[in-house]
């Protein structure tokens, strides 16, 4: 455990923020040792160590993921079914963090019950704001379009959620931003705040995500 939480301290260095992004450029080169059986699970503990760098984190460092880490810290497989891949906890709201490695239109049926389901049941149990983020290598139109009318039937009810999509090259772009100019969590949830409002603004979720594409260094600042 003390290992872990200083390995999650250092993830705000810069030269720890230039391996992630080094991690991210392998999975995508396909040029990670191990091959393709290893890249769901170091795709994961990259956004994994993304937020860790963006710290201030509540509560214990391994509750954050769901998927297994060697001693040495890295993945040994990605998120087993059933649970979120990632859930963040901070003061005032929490983040559950779903990621695959789809990117046709295999992208939904791959994740249509687990990204609602998880961020549902989280917000009913939090007592406090949750945010969903799902990322993938491109985020799929039918995706888009099925995040930005995201709800769930929970307790009786049918619960608006927010889950905002970002692709691995978004991701890699406010982590860059971050090592700029190291913003807070609290800029963090206005971030993701403005991202859902931006739903307001358009007719579908194809034209919600190109304009989280177009405001998206200006909201992470």
């Amino acid at each position: 455990e003390q290992k872990e939480y200083l390995f999650y301290k250092d993830q705000s260095l810069d030269e720890q923020i230039d391996d992630i992004v080094d991690y991210f450029e392998m999975i995508k080169s396909r040029t990670l040792l191990g091959g393709d059986a290893y890249f769901p699970a170091y795709y994961e503990w990259a956004i994994w160590r993304v937020f860790l760098a963006i710290n201030t984190l509540v509560g214990s460092i391994s509750d954050t993921r769901n998927f297994q880490i060697d001693e040495e810290l890295k993945p040994i497989h990605h998120a087993k079914g059933g649970v979120p891949d990632m859930v963040f906890n901070y003061e005032d709201f929490a983040i559950v963090c779903e990621a695959t490695l789809h990117q046709s239109v295999s992208q939904w049926a791959a994740e249509y019950t687990s990204v609602p389901k998880h961020v549902a049941a989280m917000s009913a149990s939090s007592g406090k704001p949750v945010f969903g983020i799902f990322i993938a290598p491109r985020i799929e139109p039918n995706m888009a379009q099925q995040l930005f009318n995201a709800s769930w039937h929970i307790n009786d009810e049918f619960m608006n959620l927010n889950i905002v999509p970002f692709s691995t090259e978004q991701i890699v772009a406010i982590l860059q931003n971050f090592k700029k100019k190291k913003f807070s969590v609290k800029d963090l949830k206005e971030a993701l705040e403005k991202c859902t409002e931006l739903k307001t603004k358009v007719k579908n979720g194809k034209e919600w995500y190109e304009s989280i594409s177009q405001n998206l260094l200006t909201t992470f600042t």
